[in-house]
């Protein structure tokens, strides 16, 4: 049993994917988010 927690390689793998993965979906959230926020904060400053 010991040696199946032996080898890490693909642990370190998994965990640099889950943080690219929940990087993606950060940003996708945001770039959904922030347009209409940022075209509300130009109409409001446009003269």
């Amino acid at each position: 049993m010991k040696c199946l927690f032996a080898n890490e390689d693909g642990q370190a793998l998994l965990e640099y994917s889950l943080i690219l993965f929940l990087v993606a979906v950060t940003c996708i959230v945001a770039f959904q988010t922030l347009p209409p926020v940022i075209i509300n904060l130009i109409d409001r400053v446009e003269i």
